[in-house]
């Protein structure tokens, strides 16, 4: 989830698709998104809570203590983007992509890619390390943890015509990162080259 430089890059629903007028807008974050952060909330308080007692502690017991709610407080920043942010993309016929994004306490941020300006939209895999995973049998000759594990998802990015792409949308699948870059390119006409991944 990217919020605080870039325009958001996370679940979002559909609020409505015309492709007679040219427009396609969405909102997020969705709400399995907005879930995690409530759970990501509700696990800094939980660190805390633990964190606390180890404070009235003598000498390095208080450092770790600081520590641990360090990354408690860490972890609450991060469910609170997630269940208090807001984002909008609003696809426009003739216009192009407008992304609006706000992550209390900061103002809200907007972003224009002009329609002129897109070369195409493209659909790519990310890869996001969720620990490890013991492989193989033989833990004589190898290490219990030899790979780490990854979660896939797919990003579907605005690819400029001067500068840098920049990713717009999450997906859990790719089937639906293809079929919204498809309907976004239907609302904004693309040429055809465009269209594709």
């Amino acid at each position: 989830m990217r919020w605080l430089g870039d325009p958001p890059c996370t679940l979002m629903e559909s609020v409505g698709e015309d492709l007679y007028q040219g427009r396609l807008e969405l909102k997020g974050p969705a709400l399995g998104t907005r879930f995690q952060g409530g759970i990501n909330l509700l696990g800094s308080g939980m660190i805390a809570r633990f964190a606390l007692p180890l404070f009235r502690l003598p000498g390095p017991a208080k450092v770790l203590s600081l520590g641990i709610l360090g990354a408690g407080a860490a972890l609450g920043a991060l469910g609170g983007a997630k269940l208090f942010a807001r984002t909008t993309i609003v696809a426009e016929r003739g216009k192009g992509i407008t992304c609006w994004w706000k992550v209390p306490p900061r103002k809200a941020r907007q972003r224009l890619f002009k329609a002129r300006d897109i070369a195409k939209l493209e659909v790519r895999r990310e890869q996001f390390a969720i620990g490890q995973v013991r492989t193989g049998s033989d833990v004589g000759h190898r290490s219990l943890f030899d790979e780490d594990r990854v979660q896939l998802g797919w990003e579907l990015f605005v690819v400029h015509r001067k500068g840098p792409s920049v990713a717009i949308e999450f997906f859990n699948r790719q089937e639906d990162a293809e079929d919204r870059r498809r309907s976004l390119a239907r609302v904004l006409r693309l040429p055809e080259e465009a269209r594709s991944a």
